[in-house]
């Protein structure tokens, strides 16, 4: 399939821009058993997205959203663990070291 520019595109509705550690062959027999480890419900929605449901391709796809989906790992990670830490030091501040146990921190009903 080739796109308006002239460029060749994958044959599905999106194009993505697999690594070329994404060019393992799958033959029949291990489509059929990534798929029943999987599931279909699971592979559908990314067989549904190329021409003629290529399973195959497929897989790629499901391989190509693991490595970007990793990608936001670390960065959440930091995010959480900077803003977890942010919050225990202002409650120390406010209510000491433990925080958790105050009397003045913990909530009471109908106050």
């Amino acid at each position: 399939m080739t796109q308006r520019d002239g460029s060749e595109a994958y044959p599905c509705s999106i194009t993505p821009n697999m690594p070329d550690s994404m060019s393992y062959v799958y033959d029949p027999s291990k489509i059929n058993s990534l798929e029943k480890s999987l599931s279909v419900a699971r592979l559908s929605s990314y067989t549904g997205e190329t021409q003629g449901g290529d399973r195959e391709l497929a897989l790629k796809l499901y391989l190509w959203n693991t490595d970007i989906s990793s990608s936001f790992h670390f960065p959440l990670q930091m995010a959480e663990i900077t803003l977890r830490n942010s919050l225990d030091y202002q409650l120390q501040a406010k209510y000491g070291a433990d925080w958790p146990s105050a009397p003045e921190f913990r909530l009471t009903r109908g106050k």
